[in-house]
């Protein structure tokens, strides 16, 4: 038997994909559903894509932020701005 794909690095398959999904309801305002479109469109991925993204960048961030981590965004004049989480 083979190792999965996500064991060696590699995307996962279709398969190996959807063993791992559960079915969750969730409730948005219209314009958190109109958020998660234009992320969506603007990624070229599914709105439930869009989604898992948003989840995995959000848990990527508090980890950072747990272990005392700034988060800086720098504008295209050069100015830098502290961004704080809530």
């Amino acid at each position: 038997m083979r190792d999965s794909n996500i064991n060696q690095g590699l995307a996962p398959t279709l398969e190996e994909v959807t063993e791992k999904l559960n079915r969750y309801t969730v409730e948005l305002t219209n314009e958190e559903l109109a958020v998660l479109k234009t992320l969506a469109n603007e990624q070229g991925v599914t709105t439930n894509m869009a989604l898992r993204r948003a989840i995995a960048t959000e848990n990527y961030m508090r980890g950072k932020l747990r272990r005392r981590f700034k988060v800086l965004l720098e504008s295209p004049s050069k100015e830098i701005y502290d961004v704080s989480f809530k």
